[in-house]
């Protein structure tokens, strides 16, 4: 085996692991621990509800319950192939920063709606 999939081969199961365990909380529609616990949203609050409207082909309800939703392939990719898709780490750096920063600033606007009221997830 080359080094390419000595390398490749753990990040694959670890993706399948993670993705496995996903998909059973998605589909029994597991709750948010977090806002059980604390009242306070995380920031992957409405990620199963959008990936169950994603699934039924409803991309405006995928949006609003989450709109990060679409970075989750993405960052698998990223990190499953770190440094052979996107030309170097510099890239991959860059789509995990900008990913964080979408995840940050969609939590922060809806910790401040719910302040004022608003009924975002």
């Amino acid at each position: 085996m080359d080094r390419h999939w000595k390398r490749i081969l753990p990040r694959i199961a670890l993706l399948a692991l993670v993705g496995a365990i996903l998909l059973v909380a998605v589909w029994r529609e597991t709750p948010c621990l977090i806002r059980q616990l604390t009242g306070v949203i995380c920031p992957t609050c409405g990620m199963s509800r959008a990936w169950l409207a994603c699934f039924r082909m409803e991309l405006g309800a995928a949006l609003f319950y989450h709109p990060m939703f679409w970075s989750i392939p993405v960052l698998a990719l990223a990190f499953l192939l770190d440094g052979y898709a996107f030309s170097g780490k510099k890239a991959t750096h860059v789509i995990y920063w900008v990913t964080l920063l979408g995840f940050a600033l969609t939590w922060v606007i809806r910790i401040l709606c719910s302040l004022h009221g608003i009924q975002t997830v």
